[in-house]
Parts: structure tokens; sequence; C-alpha cells
């Protein structure tokens, strides 16, 4: 059981690192290379996002869990696992913040309004950075996972 836990903590968290950073370079490259005003900008948080942050819980949820079950596996250091627990409830934490108080605004402010109000650039950047955050963090725990202990490595 431990062996799974310990594989699928390590596909999870990488599997949103990955999904995290092609989700950034399409909307950048959409961004860039269309010219899109406000409101068509608006509507595409409101067909994107939904889904880019269920994907995160789902990953970020099942790689807490599987995390701290696989927590006494033999192939990685106690402390590695802790570190990896950590960083990745740290990362669920801030999503959770996140998601309730700059992501949900900003959805309210897109769906309410026929033009963006001005505090929807502080939202927006706020986002761009809380997400860098927890990705990254969950980043860095993909690979304290990844890290396997050395024979003769104590615990």
């Amino acid at each position: 059981m431990q062996n799974w836990c310990l594989t699928v903590a390590r596909l999870v968290l990488t599997f949103w690192v990955g999904a995290a950073t092609l989700f950034v370079v399409v909307v950048v490259r959409v961004n860039h290379f269309m010219e899109l005003d406000s409101i068509m900008r608006g509507q595409l948080i409101v067909i994107r996002f939904p889904a880019y942050y269920a994907f995160g819980f789902s990953c970020v949820i099942t790689g807490l869990v599987t995390t701290i079950a696989a927590s006494n596996h033999a192939a990685v250091s106690r402390r590695r696992m802790v570190i990896a627990a950590a960083f990745t409830a740290v990362a669920l934490a801030t999503m959770v913040a996140d998601y309730a108080f700059i992501y949900s605004p900003l959805y309210e402010m897109v769906v309410s309004a026929d033009a963006l109000p001005s505090s929807f650039r502080s939202y927006h950047e706020a986002s761009k950075y809380v997400n860098l955050f927890d990705v990254g963090l969950c980043l860095v725990a993909a690979v304290m996972l990844c890290h396997s202990r050395r024979a003769g490595d104590a615990g």
C-alpha cells in the first residue's frame, strides 16, 4: 500500500505542476497573440478557471493524503516525507485562501459587471503570485518525494 501511495503522491503533484505550467503558457500565448477586450478576457476566466481549480484541488489533496499515507516508506527519508507533506499542506491552504479571497471575488467581478472594476487588476496580480507560490511548493514537494534515499542513509 505504501508503494502505491508514494507513486500516486509523486504523480499527482507532478501532474499539477505540469498542468498549471501548461495552463499559464496557453493563457499567456492566447493573450499575447489575440487582441482581446476586457470583457472577452473576463469570459475566458469564467470558462477556464473552474477547471484549473478543480484539477488543482484534486491533485493537491490527493498528493497530501498519499504523502501522509506513505510517510514510512523506506525509499524516501522521513525528513523528506515530512517536508513534502508540510509543503503540500501549505500549498493546499494557500489554494483555499486564493480560491476564497482572490478568485471568487474576481469571478464575481467578471460575471456581474459590464466593465471590469479598477480593483480587478490588483486581484489578478495577487492571484498570479499566490498561484506561483503554491505551484512552487508543490514542485519542491514532488522533488522531495522523487529523491530516493541512498543505501545506508539514516531516517
